[in-house]
């Protein structure tokens, strides 16, 4: 009895002397990463103690191993990652760990206890200049703005681009701050060289939120994901009713959302459940210029107009047209078209779940098993016809055409980007060829295709100065953007010369797109003796040149996108 009175009483002495030495003296002072290898080699060491005290030669022995590779396992620290890119900062915090890891081709990400929160990347950039510039877009007349989250400090900087905005920057950690060096190409000296307007303050957004006197005209949520941690309590019905009650009159909220998950998407849909409960009008905005897996939620106490005059205003901006050119988005009809969801359809997608809240945080226990790739994004998008465009106003003079092309072209646009996620790259070049069809001056879409316009003055250079592979790769760009008679230019004087079956293939397409199946189908059977692709793309095309001249003529001309 004594004996086990005295292991009692020991067990319980290190249960308390951990409790208190732990987060107060080992893990400010070595850090999380040497107080557990510090933890795991001394449970270690009393296993090793208690289980070789007969047999001195083996105990040491065993110490001495144990303590190797406790000192191994410090030394080594965040190296373990290095398979991912080089480890530029790691900074364990009070709230979070933080890292700054170097991906192969120089991009840099920052990633919060190993989730990935910002970074010079498309789809960060995206994230980052989307949520600062579309609020400002449908509320031209803010004056100030609240952020949630640093990052690596783009948006900040974003919002700072517009003249005249007072910004407040809420970040909780600090070891987020101090990985803000690595990120100066985006942040431009963020926050150490913030400008008069800029304030940081370190501090929980909802602790800030309730204790301001600060109304502001829009304050934009940038969470990391809702399977991170407490990231889920910045998306319940309570956080999102805060906010509306900390805007000045006429103002707008915005929060990033991620649409990755999987079905039927519960965690998705019941924080959209949340922001519907607290604000009377809402939308979701999804970008088509790449391959993006995230909307911006926008809620307000009324729906928004689009100024397309704003549009330019904002776009002629240097700054702030060079950050959205970045991503695609320097068009002011594009960004006006973005709105893929109206209050109507989030409050329809957001039926028949609960409602994330305070009391009963949903999220909390089903994102992290919701978890999707990026083409679950584009599966959530059809969960729903998507809404009409928004209501647009002060349209200039010569931007009606372009918004009806920019309409045409978005579902195509949409749809290529979802086959290029899910590794369909010939579905998705012929989506894309489409889109570009649809406006051949439109320079998102020539760069998605690469079919762009310095590209194919470079072929046309060298197939004048008679080189046949640039003449191929012309006369397929040619047919590829609808103009059939342009690719003849190109294929048919390659077949003069000698025989090709490739030119051959070209140029029995173009005269299927021309309405001309007798003289296709002379052409597509020399191209019968080629390879297998080759031949069966002359089979399809033979199979076209008998069907009656309008239907062949019409179904060539979409279909010779796919060559």
């Amino acid at each position: 009895a004594a004996a086990a009175g005295r292991l009692l009483a020991a067990n319980t002495a290190g249960a308390v002397a951990g409790a208190l030495l732990v987060p107060l003296l080992a893990v400010p002072g070595l850090g999380l990463s040497a107080s557990l290898v510090l933890e795991a080699v001394l449970l270690a060491l009393a296993g090793a103690l208690a289980g070789c005290r007969q047999r001195r030669p083996v105990r040491l022995a065993a110490l001495a191993v144990i303590v190797a590779a406790g000192l191994g396992l410090q030394a080594a620290g965040p190296r373990w990652v290095r398979h991912l890119g080089q480890v530029l900062y790691y900074h364990e915090g009070r709230q979070a760990s933080v890292a700054v890891m170097q991906l192969p081709g120089g991009l840099r990400r920052l990633y919060v206890d190993a989730v990935a929160v910002a970074g010079d990347d498309l789809a960060m950039l995206a994230d980052q200049y989307t949520l600062a510039h579309l609020p400002l877009l449908l509320h031209p007349r803010a004056r100030r703005v609240l952020t949630v989250g640093f990052g690596s400090g783009s948006t900040s900087r974003a919002l700072l681009a517009h003249p005249g905005l007072r910004v407040d920057c809420v970040e909780i950690s600090e070891a987020v701050l101090g990985a803000a060096g690595w990120f100066s190409h985006l942040n431009g000296g963020l926050p150490g060289r913030g400008p008069p307007g800029y304030r940081l303050l370190v501090q929980d957004a909802r602790t800030h939120l309730l204790g301001t006197e600060v109304r502001y005209d829009i304050i934009v949520n940038d969470c990391t994901d809702l399977a991170y941690r407490s990231d889920a309590a910045l998306y319940t019905r309570e956080f999102f009713t805060l906010v509306r009650s900390r805007l000045a009159a006429g103002g707008l909220a915005a929060a990033w959302v991620p649409l990755r998950g999987q079905e039927p998407f519960r965690s998705l849909r019941s924080v959209l459940g949340a922001f519907t409960a607290a604000f009377p009008a809402t939308s979701l905005w999804v970008f088509d210029s790449a391959p993006l897996h995230f909307g911006i939620l926008v809620g307000g106490a009324r729906p928004r107009r689009v100024s397309l005059a704003a549009a330019r205003r904002l776009l002629a901006n240097e700054q702030i047209r060079r950050q959205l050119e970045r991503v695609g988005l320097a068009d002011p009809a594009r960004l006006a078209l973005s709105r893929h969801f109206d209050d109507a359809a989030l409050r329809h997608l957001a039926a028949g779940l609960p409602v994330n809240s305070d009391d009963r945080p949903v999220v909390e226990y089903w994102a992290p098993l919701e978890e999707g790739g990026d083409e679950s994004a584009y599966r959530f998008l059809e969960l729903q016809a998507p809404s009409p465009p928004p209501a647009l106003e002060e349209i200039p003079a010569g931007l009606l055409p372009v918004l009806g092309r920019r309409a045409a072209q978005r579902p195509w646009l949409l749809a290529g980007n979802r086959a290029r996620v899910a590794g369909k790259s010939a579905r998705a070049d012929y989506f894309l060829a489409v889109a570009q069809r649809l406006d051949p001056t439109d320079p998102l879409a020539a760069r998605l295709t690469g079919l762009t316009a310095r590209r194919l003055r470079s072929w046309r250079r060298r197939a004048s100065a008679g080189d046949a592979a640039a003449s191929l790769r012309l006369a397929a760009a040619r047919l590829v953007l609808g103009r059939p008679r342009l690719s003849l230019k190109w294929s048919e004087p390659l077949l003069a010369r000698r025989p090709d079956a490739r030119a051959a293939l070209l140029a029995g397409w173009a005269r299927l797109a021309l309405g001309q199946p007798g003289r296709a189908r002379r052409l597509l059977e020399q191209a019968m003796g080629a390879g297998p692709e080759l031949q069966k793309r002359a089979r399809a095309g033979l199979v076209i040149a008998c069907l009656p001249g309008g239907v062949g003529k019409w179904l060539a001309l979409l279909t010779s996108a796919a060559l």
